[in-house]
Order: structure tokens, then sequence, then C-alpha cells
């Protein structure tokens, strides 16, 4: 795939009640004759307008090709002192239609730009930035993003943080839902220009409002096109290298694993599958692609493509195809690199705790359980947040059992986790009601806790608990 191709939309769709606006705003009758009186307007930019507004087709097509620069600057010149919303919203539609009729005439506004000495975005960031209606507010942003990925029209960095502080405002709207989509379609265009794609990315809070977009209810129907829409973006901003080898410093790959495994939808099936390619192909550094294939592995991203070719299930799309067997590819290297504690240590971070042979093997415990005090105890600290907040019963029944083989093994390992305050939440556990298992694992780790004798009492619980125990 690359990123000129239809997965990204040339501009922001209308949708919803904005939709409705818009047909509306096409028929509102504007009192030119008054804003002429009132030196709105010139008497010669009267003429223009009354020439334009009441042409027939063919004759507005003639008439762009003759006057279209005097045209469009007149028009922005009357929006940089106009207010009314009707006369906003009329206006803003009248360009929008010019443009969506021949996209070629967004020339004309670079030809105003050089006319009247300012970037033509200009008038329609300070509409953007200032005006409270909803469609005049998303019918200026249409326009400008179209101006503003013309290499000569380029924002600054002052206007992208204006911009990016909108559209991430405009994205978080709980209540407007029209509004979410918008702000992504303007996104997913913008950023087909490089030069905003690493300004965004270093924005503050911009891959985390993308990652409350994924994180909502994955799966769901409501959901769909927002989170599709948003893995577009990331999947544009992953052409950037550097973004590449970084983005996962925010957690993306876990909440992009997530939504795989639980969407239904191919769309969005296939824009995780590019966005996990990016990630492997675009990154540069070795250890930037071993660390993203990494956390990949640890989110079971390998078993989901596996099957995926092992049933050949491409949804008829080559790109996908290929992504798949990249993906497979460079996971498999990485995967067969791994020792059995760099495997634990992913399934650990991921979260994602399972009954795989590494947790019950005398063997690793005894050769690695003083490794869970590397990088300040970070691993044991993980095992603990989930003991604290988890409510899966496998990843509470491992997770205790664990933290005992941890400290069984580990000379100090029982002061560190009482000190990280691990205990308390093993205890918790073992009156935990409604799974027997996590209450044995958690007995079992009390035991190893309180005593030395921990394999004569562990057995006799083990005897006395295990028949009994349900999954």
């Amino acid at each position: 795939m690359s990123a000129g191709e239809d997965y990204v939309t040339g501009g922001a769709p209308l949708v919803g009640s904005i939709l409705d606006e818009a047909k509306e705003a096409r028929d509102l009758p504007i009192d030119w004759v008054t804003y002429q009186k009132s030196n709105f307007l010139t008497q010669d930019e009267l003429k223009l307008m009354m020439c334009y507004i009441n042409g027939s087709a063919e004759e507005k097509a003639d008439f762009l090709g003759a006057h279209g620069s005097a045209f469009f600057s007149m028009i922005i010149t009357f929006l940089d002192k106009v207010s009314k919303k009707h006369t906003l919203q009329y206006l803003l539609t009248l360009i929008d239609d010019i443009l969506t009729e021949d996209p070629s005439r967004i020339g004309l506004f670079l030809e105003c730009s050089r006319q009247l000495g300012k970037m033509s975005w200009e008038t329609f960031l300070h509409i953007v930035e200032t005006k409270e209606d909803l469609y005049v507010q998303h019918q200026a942003n249409r326009i400008l993003v179209k101006i503003a990925v013309d290499d000569s029209q380029l924002m600054p960095a002052a206007q992208m943080q204006i911009y990016f502080a909108w559209v991430l405002n405009a994205m978080q709207s709980t209540d407007q839902s029209d509004s979410t989509l918008l702000a992504l379609a303007s996104l997913q265009t913008l950023l087909r220009q490089e030069a905003y794609r690493r300004p965004f990315f270093e924005y503050a809070d911009s891959i985390h409002q993308l990652k409350e977009v994924l994180k909502a209810n994955p799966g769901s129907a409501a959901s769909i096109q927002p989170q599709y829409m948003v893995m577009v973006v990331l999947w544009v901003m992953t052409f950037d290298s550097y973004i590449a080898e970084k983005v996962d410093e925010f957690k993306v790959v876990g909440d992009v694993a997530k939504l795989m495994a639980a969407s239904r939808k191919e769309k969005v099936i296939r824009m995780c599958v590019a966005f996990f390619s990016n990630l492997l192909v675009k990154a540069k550094g070795r250890k930037s692609v071993e660390a993203n294939a990494e956390a990949m592995i640890s989110f079971k991203v390998l078993p989901f493509i596996d099957a995926r070719i092992d049933n050949k299930d491409y949804g008829g799309d080559e790109d996908v195809e290929t992504d798949m067997l990249v993906i497979k590819g460079k996971l498999d290297v990485v995967f067969e690199q791994m020792s059995s504690f760099d495997e634990y240590a992913s399934e650990i971070s991921s979260g994602l705790l399972e009954w795989s042979p590494v947790h019950r093997s005398e063997r690793f415990w005894r050769e690695n359980a003083v490794r869970l005090n590397e990088d300040r105890h970070k691993l044991i600290k993980i095992l603990i947040q989930l003991l604290e907040t988890s409510s899966d019963p496998v990843v509470l029944a491992v997770a205790a059992h664990d933290c005992g083989e941890y400290v069984r093994h580990h000379p100090r390992g029982k002061l560190v986790l009482e000190k990280l305050g691990g205990k308390q939440y093993i205890m918790k556990h073992m009156a935990n009601k409604e799974h027997a298992t996590v209450r044995y694992e958690a007995l079992i780790a009390v035991q190893k806790l309180m005593t030395q004798n921990w394999g004569t009492l562990g057995q006799q619980l083990k005897e006395s608990m295990q028949p009994g125990i349900k999954a």
C-alpha cells in the first residue's frame, strides 16, 4: 500500500446533521446589496458576486476560468470581515462546491495568496479557531486542509499547533460523533503531506487521543468507522521512519492488536495489518524493529497472522497478503532469537498472562527469578498491578503463582514483594469467591511468603484442593 491510495480520503465528507445544514446553506437568501451599502463589498465586487451566483453551470465554469482569481480574492477578503453565521455557511458551501466540482481550482487559491500577500488558508484557520457553529467550523476545515497540503502553502509550526489543538478537541467530542469522523477525515487528508506527520506525532496528547478512540468498545458497530479512520491515520504516520521507531513508546501496539483480534470488519483488520507491517519495514534501526516485533509477539499478533495465512484469509487483497507474509517472516526470526526469559518478560509486559510452560518450569525460576529485579523491579510491579486491577481469572492465577515463585527462588523476594505492596493483593485473592483456581494459587503464594517449609505445605494444599478446582 502507499499513502496516496484511496484509503486516505481526499476531503472530509459531510455526515449526519452537518450534511443537512449543507443542503440548507446552499439555499440561504443573502442580501448582497446591503453588504455593498455597508462597505463590506465594493460595487465591482458586488457585480462579481452576482455574476457568478446568477449564472448557469456552464456560465459559472466560464466565469471562473476568466475571473476566478479575482473572485476568490474577493471572497477571502469578504470572509475576513463578515461574522453572520448564515452568510459564512453560504460562502463556505459555495467555495467547497467549486472545489468539489473541479479540484484543480485549488490553484486559484495559490494565485490569491500571491495577490493578497498571505497564505490562503489563514482566513479559514481563523474561522476554525474562532467560530462556534459546527457546520461553519468543519466546512472551513474542509477547505483549509485542501489548501494546506500544497507544498507552497504549508502551515508553519505556530499555526500547526493551533490547528492540531482544534482537531484533537473536535475528535474527542463525546456528544458529536459527526465531529469526530470529520476531524479524523481531515487528519487523513492533512497527513498525506509528509511535513505534518512528525509535528502531529510530537504534539501533546495526539497519540493519546488516537488511542482513546481505538480502545472505545472495539468490535462494536458504532466504533467501526472511527477506529478504521484512526488506523488509517496511524498507518499514514508510520511511513515516517522516525515515527515507526518511536510510536510504541506510547504502547500503541497492544491497543492495535486488541482491536485487530476483536474486530469483524475486514477493512479494520486490513489497516491493523498494514500498520504492523510499517512498524517492521519503515523503522530503520535494528533495535527499534526488534522492539516492535517483540511487542507484537507479546500481544499474540503472530498466531493471529499464522491462522490467517494458513486459511489464506486475505480478503482478496494482494497488499494484505504481502503485509501478512512480511509480518510473519520478521516475527518468526525475532521469536527464534528470543530467550525463554525474553518471552516471559514480553508476556508479562503485555498483561496477557496464560499458563505457558515457562510459568511451571522449575529450571526457569531457579535461573531467572533474580532477573525480575531488573529495571527497578519492573516485572514484579506489573504482576502486582495485574493482581490489583485485572478481572481475568487466568491472569490473576498466573500472577499470584509467579509472585510465589519469585519469593521462593529469590532470597530477598519476600521483602521486595511486601515493600511493593504485593502481599496485600495476594491475600485479598485468598478469598476470591468466584474462581477456585485464583483462590488456590493465592493460598500457595501466601504459604511461600509466610514460611520456608513451602514444599510440604504446598503439597498438602494441592492434595486437599486440586480435585475441587474449577476453571
